[in-house]
């Protein structure tokens, strides 16, 4: 999820947003906090997500690279990705 970093760095940019603004409104500057707070937790998942089709890509790139006559694309290729064992977690 979030850490405190991103929290930290997301709090100076809407203070500094703010504060550069005409706007006094703070419930309008709070409201942007939390839609982009709401935005990195989405690119954070995205980028959980992004793994599951990538693991997909990468077995079948390795199952044409088995077939392929050519030995250049055998060793370009190995299954250190796709054998990583450090789904135990889930």
């Amino acid at each position: 999820m979030l850490n405190r970093r991103h929290i930290r760095i997301k709090v100076l940019q809407a203070f500094y947003a703010f504060s550069q603004s005409n706007n006094d409104d703070l419930k309008n500057g709070e409201k942007e906090f939390i839609h982009s707070m709401k935005k990195i937790y989405d690119l954070y998942i995205y980028l959980i997500q992004i793994f599951i089709p990538l693991k997909k890509y990468a077995n079948i790139k390795i199952e044409e690279s088995k077939r392929s006559f050519l030995d250049s694309d055998k060793n370009s290729l190995n299954n250190a990705f796709v054998s990583n064992q450090s789904n135990k977690y889930y």
